[in-house]
């Protein structure tokens, strides 16, 4: 029996169960990022950064999509009340 996962444009890429029950062939690092709602390839390119890293990527995010999503929840209020 195979187990299909989508990658990154929606194509979904059939597994065979006993690959991803190896962790040798399937490590048990990725199942925690697929388990995520991540595709295969997204789980081995986030498994090449360090924890420190990740945090600093998320923190970059964050400071730059916060901002944005506060002036757009400010122009939706306007919007409503005036």
């Amino acid at each position: 029996m195979a187990v299909s996962r989508k990658n990154s444009i929606d194509e979904e890429r059939e597994y065979p169960e006993e690959i991803l029950e190896k962790p040798e062939v399937f490590p048990d690092h990725l199942h925690a990022y697929t388990r995520s709602g991540l595709t295969v390839d997204d789980a081995e390119f986030m498994h090449g950064f360090t924890p420190e890293q990740e945090d600093k990527i998320f923190h970059k995010v964050d400071w730059r999509v916060c901002p944005m999503l506060a002036v757009l929840y400010l122009i939706s209020h306007l919007d409503r009340s005036v």
